[in-house]
């Protein structure tokens, strides 16, 4: 996220530099802008789930989701360790459904596939949770 911001203030920069800012003092200026709202988003993604938290999710015919922040903390799974690489850090973004599950290397499948962490496709009460009736 970090490499994207530099990226694009370095576009937005040499369009300023076009212009009339010849000592850098406004190209400075809009770096370092880009990148802290870049990073406070990223951190705002990053306390979406926080350590202590528990979240549910519909689940379908399956029962909610009960994802828990603290489990995947303390397993050393951190925020950013999954949502830079299998979901994208916006809350709302990810819309599971079952055929996602099968491929295996997207949202929660990239680890929970049998090798790294248990199988969803064989263990399905670990995240579904059926109301009582």
């Amino acid at each position: 996220m970090l490499h994207l911001a530099s990226k694009i203030a370095n576009r937005l920069i040499s369009t300023v530099r076009q212009g009339n800012d010849r000592g850098g003092i406004m190209s400075s200026a809009l770096r370092t802008v880009i990148i802290v709202a870049c990073m406070a988003l990223t951190l705002q993604a990053a306390e979406a789930i926080q350590v202590g938290k528990t979240v549910e999710f519909r689940g379908g015919n399956m029962g909610k989701v009960i994802f828990s922040g603290t489990l995947h903390n303390e397993a050393g799974y951190h925020c950013m360790k999954c949502h830079n690489t299998y979901f994208i850090p916006k809350i709302g973004a990810a819309r599971i459904t079952y055929s996602d599950h099968a491929p295996r290397k997207v949202y929660c499948f990239g680890c929970h596939n049998g090798t790294i962490a248990f199988d969803v496709m064989t263990s399905c009460n670990r995240c579904h949770k059926k109301s009582a009736p």
